[in-house]
């Protein structure tokens, strides 16, 4: 549950996926989490601010996400398809885990895991 919204459940409607897919990065914590689950696929599509990641804290923001092989940032996250959701949800960066950050974010955005009475 997030703090400040009850019975928050992420139904994978992709609201967010597509509204900040340009604004994402990944924490060091998530880099080394797909280097241990050996996902090069989410790992080539991540372009690293510093050479090295492994001497900054875990909880630090060290990677633009989700880059095109041809080096421009996407319209959409190419995790997210309207079919099936999100294709990592399971391993999906800190970023997405924590959204939304407040209420207000939420009923802003038109996110659909904010239950409809709680939703002002």
């Amino acid at each position: 549950m997030k703090a400040d919204i009850p019975d928050f459940k992420c139904n994978n409607c992709g609201i967010c996926c597509k509204k900040y897919v340009g604004s994402l990065m990944a924490t060091v914590e998530d880099m080394k989490r797909w280097e241990d689950e050996e996902r090069d696929d989410i790992l080539e599509r991540t372009f690293l601010l510093a050479d090295e990641f492994h001497h900054f804290r875990d909880d630090q923001l060290i990677a633009d996400l989700w880059i095109t092989k041809q080096g421009n940032e996407p319209h959409a996250c190419p995790w997210w398809h309207r079919s099936t959701g999100c294709r990592i949800h399971d391993t999906k960066p800190q970023q997405c885990r924590d959204y939304p950050i407040s209420l207000e974010q939420a009923v802003r955005d038109g996110c659909e895991g904010v239950p409809q009475e709680v939703n002002p």
